[in-house]
Order: C-alpha cells, then structure tokens, then sequence
C-alpha cells in the first residue's frame, strides 16, 4: 500500500486486511491519523495540531515493553484503574517526592524485616527519629514524631 500524496486532502481512508480502516483525515486545525474497529470505533487516534501531537489507544491489552530503560515524562501523571494496581520489581523501588499522602478505604499494610519511619538511607536508623513497635497480635504504636499538631488521638 502506498499511500504518498502532495495534495490536500480531507479525508483518505483504506481498508486493512483484518476489517479495521485506517483514515486520514483534516479539520483545518488538526490533522488525524486513526484505525477505526471494523465497526467504527476508534482504536488509535493521533491527533496533530500546533501544540504537538496526541495519542490516544483504545484497546483490550496494551503492552510496553523495554529491553533497557523505559521512562514516562510529564508535567502530571494519574493512573486510574477499576480493578487494582500491581508495582513489581526484582530490584529495589524507590519513591520519591515533595510529599506522599495515602489513604485508602480499608488497612494499610506494611510487611518487612523492618519497618523505619523518618529514616535516613543508612542502614541504621538515628534514634531521634519515630520507630515502630509490634506487639503481639496486631497492635501497632508509633514514637510521637507527627507534625500533624492535633490530628490525632491521644495514645
């Protein structure tokens, strides 16, 4: 299939092998390269305008994969799931920010050998800093180190 042309077109679409059309298509302020679904739905929708171009995929599976590194960019980042969230890794993860907030419905669980809290990357931690206790069964007490004056309970 060649499709090679110098003239302005606003709409050019052919037909694939597996139902799907691949359309190209202008408005005079975008530019549109997209598949559609055999019945019409848009999969891949690449949207060119002035400001950069936008990708958008609808699919029942993506996939990415890396041999090396793979890196995400941008200004903001949300990651919405209706099902769960799995993070994976044979190595060691870090997260790192101005600040980490996590609430959640139900427990949160945190399971280690050890469990530092205001801890520097040394391995030993300063004793100034909060540490927790286990105690059996299920009892958590945390050192008062919160800088949240009054929002929680006396212990």
């Amino acid at each position: 299939m060649a499709l090679i042309s110098t003239q302005t077109v606003t709409e050019l679409a052919t037909h694939l092998n597996n139902g799907r059309r691949l359309v190209l298509e202008s408005d005079g302020t975008a530019d549109y390269l997209r598949v559609l679904s055999p019945d019409g739905q848009i999969e891949i929708d690449m949207m060119i305008t002035a400001d950069g171009p936008i990708v958008r995929v609808r699919a029942a599976r993506l996939e990415i994969a890396a041999t090396e590194e793979m890196s995400l960019r941008s200004q903001q980042l949300t990651l919405d799931a209706s099902a769960g969230i799995a993070l994976r890794s044979a190595g060691p993860v870090r997260i790192t920010g101005e600040e980490l907030r996590v609430r959640t419905e139900q427990s949160i669980h945190l399971n280690g050998a050890t469990v530092r809290l205001n801890c520097t990357d040394s391995d030993t931690p300063p004793e100034e800093h909060a540490s927790v206790t286990l105690t059996p069964p299920e009892t958590v007490s945390v050192a008062p180190s919160c800088s949240c004056p009054g929002k929680h309970p006396p212990q």
